[in-house]
């Protein structure tokens, strides 16, 4: 499962810039929001605090990529 359209133009945006903070801080919010998303935001969410930028966006260019 995964986020909606809107929140993964979203994160992409927020990777583009680099914002791993801001990244990491959505990642959180989407993981109260829905058990379903857990997995999803739990993988980003480590890839943020790890500084993985290339690997974020790659991560989330699939996602987008099956909308």
């Amino acid at each position: 499962m995964h986020p909606s359209a809107d929140e993964l133009k979203i994160l992409l945006d927020l990777a583009m810039r680099g914002d791993l903070r801001s990244i990491a801080e959505r990642t959180q919010k989407l993981q109260e929001q829905s058990e379903e998303l857990q997995p999803f935001a739990t993988r980003l969410y480590q890839l943020a605090k790890g500084f993985k930028g290339k690997q974020i966006l790659e991560f989330l260019q699939k996602y987008s990529e099956a909308l």
